[in-house]
């Protein structure tokens, strides 16, 4: 029924059988967006699993040393935040990146809009 809606609302000049790239993105979208909270919460779940392992592993590397492990988990925790942190504003970074794609074979477009802004200078 969406599909039928959407064909109908965004028809156009095409070759018959062939419908426009705006209907496939139009459907596309919603698609996409649904993939946004799986795939961050993989990375969280990663996340949770390779700190579980990271704690196992020091526990029996430090058991010589029970003064150090808290410190020493403390320092692997924040640099593995950090991590989590950069890959999940990549992965979302990606997403948003195909979701605001354009597809076009417009010449026009492509030579004198698409490139990138001048940078301004400042004095």
């Amino acid at each position: 029924m969406v599909i039928e809606k959407a064909i109908v609302n965004l028809e156009g000049i095409n070759i018959s059988g062939f419908p426009s790239i705006d209907l496939f993105v139009y459907l596309l979208t919603p698609q996409l967006e649904k993939l946004r909270e799986p795939a961050l919460e993989l990375v969280q779940d990663v996340y949770a699993m390779l700190e579980m392992m990271a704690v196992t592993i020091i526990e029996r590397i430090f058991t010589r040393f029970p003064m150090l492990k808290p410190e020493i988990i403390e320092i692997i925790t924040n640099v593995m935040q950090e991590e989590r942190n950069h890959t999940l504003e990549i992965v979302g970074a990606i997403i948003e990146a195909e979701q605001n794609y354009i597809f076009t074979n417009d010449i026009d477009f492509k030579e004198n809009r698409a490139s990138e802004p001048p940078v301004q200078q400042y004095d």
